[in-house]
């Protein structure tokens, strides 16, 4: 058991082009190949990183940057229990660490404050790091410098926020100090297929947040906050694999979409996959 420590108009722009031609179904987690530390130099800047073209298109992000509604804003405190599913190891979260071998989570928002969490790490410490939106650079620079310093690093992406978990096990380097400003570079040239990954993420994860805003358009809000409120509780369900006995007598149907809900369970039929990559209820099962 391992623990860890805890607008009329509609948006028509889809792009559908993914780096990684042998493309074929959603992979959630992706292992780093171990390379040697290399010299790096940190360079540093006034403002955030802007986003880069090498990850997102920025056509598709523009458009995304002025979405109003977010279809998972319900789930997001489980998103680390989602990232650990797709896991082969069996983790379960804990408030505090109680041997060497639990993995300890570091969750700060700035670049800066996560590399300085590793810099003062002890050798052979473990650590579940979680990055949110990594549409810039210096984000993947700084998961490549990951791979570098610790035996073994594997990601694991969320399907409903655009979150990352990089999750490393056994330091077996030390790393330079830096400042507390912001990382504009580490000077460090990332693999090609790390940078594919993430471009095919983002792609995916944009695609699919503008097709459900472009959906409720023109549909009420109340019956936009019953539906999502509906999706968000089948979500968690699975996410935390709670399954409860009901005969499904309390149904909604939607307005939206093409699907029934139980409201006491949230088990859903005839679900046409909107608010989700699979094609099938059978896939998104599978799939959680």
């Amino acid at each position: 058991m391992i623990m860890i420590k805890i607008m009329n108009t509609r948006l028509r722009l889809y792009v559908n082009t993914f780096k990684n031609k042998n493309y074929i179904n959603v992979m959630s987690t992706l292992l780093l190949n171990k390379t040697n530390l290399i010299d790096y130099e940190i360079t540093y800047s006034k403002n955030m990183s802007r986003p880069s073209k090498t990850l997102v298109n920025p056509n598709l992000f523009n458009l995304f940057s002025i979405v109003k509604i977010d279809p998972y804003s319900e789930i997001k405190e489980d998103i680390i229990t989602e990232c650990l599913n797709y896991l082969n190891d069996n983790f379960t979260l804990e408030n505090e660490v109680e041997s060497e071998c639990d993995y300890i989570l570091i969750d700060y928002i700035c670049l800066h404050e996560l590399y300085t969490y590793i810099y003062n790490c002890n050798y052979n410490r473990n650590v579940v790091i979680r990055i949110d939106d990594i549409y810039n650079y210096p984000k993947i620079q700084f998961i490549k410098l990951m791979s570098m310093i610790f035996l073994h690093v594997v990601i694991s992406v969320s399907s409903y926020k655009n979150t990352t978990l990089v999750v490393c096990t056994d330091k077996i380097h030390s790393i330079k100090e830096c400042k507390q400003l912001n990382i504009k570079d580490f000077n460090i040239k990332v693999d090609q297929y790390i940078i594919n990954f993430f471009y095919d993420y983002n792609l995916r994860h944009l695609n699919k947040i503008l097709y459900v805003n472009n959906i409720v358009q023109g549909v009420h809000s109340d019956v936009i906050y019953t539906e999502l409120k509906l999706i968000n509780g089948y979500i968690n369900s699975f996410i935390n694999k709670r399954h409860i006995p009901c005969d499904c007598l309390d149904i909604y149907t939607s307005v939206v979409c093409n699907y029934i809900v139980c409201k006491r369970c949230f088990r859903i039929t005839l679900f046409d996959h909107f608010l989700d990559f699979q094609a099938s209820e059978a896939d998104l099962n599978a799939f959680l």
